[in-house]
């Protein structure tokens, strides 16, 4: 997918008329055909992951625990919920922060290639200072950025794993006391943990 998208980009930017390449910059372009590709090569790979094979598990496995167990099973209709607001609120907090992250790679690209193009300009002149001057302020508005977008990471991410925790603890928890109770054999917790891992 991913091979064949760059080479039908780099065909199409072959024909680009001098209207379109006033319009686009190299740097640009090359932001599109490598790094936005890489993006959306990894895109495609989480649909398969997530919107084809997650949702199928979430459904069996919430049918076979309540088979199971329904009481136990109601710890997943309180745990689940939570987690999609966390999950919601990751993706519309992290899109705003990865569509400046794109722009900030243009501009990095930009001061790379302009660079490039003039090396022996800059170095006639003696203006290697001031480039690599240029290049360290473009590279550092991009780490600031992924800083931010990390630390945001790094901050809910123990949420998340909290949350997965107590529901792994309230389902063993209840489950035990299924097991003394004799409405539920140990090798049925054993399973019923599974299927809360797939969930």
């Amino acid at each position: 997918f991913a091979a064949n998208l760059r080479q039908d980009m780099y065909d199409r930017v072959q024909t680009f008329a001098f209207s379109n390449i006033d319009k686009f910059s190299t740097a640009s372009i090359v932001t599109r055909l490598t790094t936005d590709v890489t993006n959306l090569q990894n895109a495609y790979l989480m649909i398969i992951r997530m919107a084809i094979r997650g949702p199928v598990m979430i459904l069996f496995s919430m049918i076979v625990a309540m088979r199971i167990n329904v009481e136990i099973s109601m710890t997943f209709l309180v745990v689940i919920p939570i987690l999609a607001v966390l999950l919601a609120l990751i993706v519309l907090r992290v899109h705003p922060i990865f569509k400046r992250v794109f722009e900030t790679y243009d501009g990095l690209n930009n001061v790379v290639q302009e660079d490039l193009r003039g090396i022996r300009v800059v170095k006639s002149f003696g203006q290697e200072k001031r480039e690599t001057d240029r290049f360290r302020e473009a590279a550092g508005r991009l780490m600031q950025i992924q800083r931010r977008n990390e630390i945001f990471w790094a901050t809910l991410y123990p949420f998340v794993t909290i949350l997965m925790t107590a529901g792994t603890y309230f389902v063993m928890y209840f489950g035990g006391v299924h097991v003394l109770d004799g409405t539920m054999t140990p090798g049925q917790l054993v399973q019923f943990l599974a299927y809360a891992g797939m969930l």
